[in-house]
């Protein structure tokens, strides 16, 4: 794959995962006109832009449903390793890094990352499983839907009652879902398994807010969601469980201000 292509999929990934605010962040007008901007800067067709973007729609849960039918292919799941950690701010600045071709900090910023986004990349095929597990995932996103359509029943089975949630899957804060009734305030984590047994991942900040709320703090896990889903509701998973750490390369980026 070529570079200016790896350089549309970051900015493809940029415009599934932040949508409006993306799109009003690069200034480029409506949909249609910002693809065929970016397009003529990389040198790649708009609807190539466009068709990128829904690719990483399917699994990023916003408005539009993208290529849910079509599974994602090699350098897609390696762009969403590597920048699905970031704010909006830090790809904002990446994106726009590439998109004013300032050559210089543009290959500090990402040239490591264009050398592993590549189907022949036959290092990480060795190295790396890229069944895509991240809570953002397919099978994340099918368990965070079915607790949004069933979450009445769940909540009283662990005798909440008459609770509303609210949807914080963007906020970055540890958790999915916060749970606001008259009595308590509980924070729910989902993760989905497409079989009844399987690992589930959490990140460092997830783990980190599980051990912070302790009791406050639930797992619920969706297995079997292939075939008939099954539930597991598990109150303070950090006491409960002792997981192993997992380290991965991924994009960080360090904010630098120069010449006080």
């Amino acid at each position: 794959m070529e570079d200016n292509h790896k350089k549309a999929l970051i900015i493809a990934f940029y415009l599934s995962k932040f949508d409006k605010i993306a799109y009003e962040h690069l200034s480029y007008g409506n949909k249609k006109d910002t693809h065929k901007k970016i397009g003529n800067i990389l040198d790649v067709n708009p609807n190539t832009i466009k068709n990128m973007r829904d690719e990483f729609d399917s699994v990023l849960g916003n408005s539009r449903k993208g290529w849910w039918q079509k599974p994602l292919s090699k350098t897609r799941l390696q762009t969403i390793e590597k920048f699905d950690n970031l704010s909006e701010s830090s790809l904002n600045a990446i994106v726009v890094n590439i998109l004013n071709n300032f050559e210089l900090q543009n290959e500090e910023v990402i040239k490591d990352v264009l050398i592993t986004i590549d189907d022949n990349n036959g290092n990480l095929k060795s190295k790396r499983n890229y069944s895509f597990s991240v809570s953002r995932g397919q099978t994340g996103l099918a368990a965070e839907n079915y607790f949004i359509n069933n979450y009445v029943n769940i909540l009283q089975n662990i005798g909440l009652k008459n609770c509303n949630f609210v949807d914080t899957r963007n906020c970055g804060c540890g958790y999915d879902f916060e749970i606001i009734s008259n009595d308590c305030k509980k924070f729910i984590e989902v993760k989905g398994l497409s079989g009844k047994k399987g690992s589930i991942l959490f990140t460092d900040k997830e783990w980190n807010t599980a051990l912070e709320l302790k009791e406050n703090y639930i797992l619920l896990v969706v297995k079997n969601l292939d075939v008939k889903p099954e539930l597991q509701l598990i109150i303070n998973p950090a006491e409960k469980y002792n997981p192993s750490p997992k380290a991965q390369q991924v994009v960080q980026v360090n904010w630098i201000i120069k010449e006080l």
